[in-house]
């Protein structure tokens, strides 16, 4: 993944915000080094977690339908807890692929 590259004014906010330079002071290039980091730390930060929320989001979804058709399974088709269990564990995988194959079909 390219990373672009911050702009002066950008540099500038996180520079003076953490104390880096005086307010309308030139940039030093270790102040726009360190602000350019701290701007490219934070833009990391932001896509992880919105990658965790999506996995997150996904396996939400996944445990719901699985609880559904364990549901299904013991009280409507009549099977034990027991017998459920491995026919989930068949079926797990399966669904798992499909529903994140959906999720990618509607992003």
């Amino acid at each position: 993944m390219r990373q672009r590259i911050p702009t002066d004014d950008e540099i500038r906010t996180v520079a003076e915000a953490s104390g880096l330079i005086e307010a309308g002071a030139p940039i030093t290039p270790y102040a726009r080094r360190k602000a350019a980091k701290a701007i490219e730390s934070s833009a990391a930060e932001v896509a992880t977690e919105q990658a965790a929320e999506q996995a997150t989001a996904s396996l939400s979804s996944v445990a719901t339908e699985i609880r559904t058709l364990y549901s299904e399974l013991t009280r409507d088709g009549g099977l034990t807890d027991t017998a459920a269990g491995p026919v989930l564990a068949a079926l797990a995988p399966h669904i798992w692929r499909t529903s994140t194959e959906r999720k990618a079909a509607t992003s």
